[in-house]
């Protein structure tokens, strides 16, 4: 992973999820087990830029969650749910601020705090 995006994460923070999604978006047929794994890295950073870790700027993912998937094995022992309430919590209490006029992180998740909140 380091040959392929290296240079690129040196040089940026950023990734746009729709340069993600063009050229990761279909794994060749006959892909290596490595590009597989590419193409699912990729994906997996598409996924979380769009939904759960998505910012203010609307188009773009952090690269830092690539080092998340180096290991699929450990991927899956993270603690994702809490890393996407703290998320979401630290962009409400951001978009709180006088100085923001946005907000960003899942949403979908404030409705469901709400929806259970109301059936109680």
């Amino acid at each position: 992973m380091k040959n392929y995006y290296g240079e690129y994460q040196r040089t940026c923070r950023m990734v746009k999820v729709t340069w993600l999604k063009e050229f990761f978006s279909k794994c060749p047929e006959d892909a290596s087990q490595e590009e597989i794994e590419r193409c699912t890295r990729a994906y997996l950073l598409y996924l979380l830029g769009s939904t759960i870790f998505s910012t203010t700027t609307g188009n773009k993912v952090p690269v830092m969650y690539l080092s998340l998937f180096e290991d699929f094995d450990k991927a899956g022992k993270f603690a994702g749910g809490a890393g996407a309430l703290a998320f979401l919590y630290r962009e409400l209490g951001n978009s709180s601020l006088e100085s923001q006029s946005t907000t960003s992180g899942c949403l979908t998740l404030v409705q469901i705090m709400m929806y259970h909140q109301r059936s109680m």
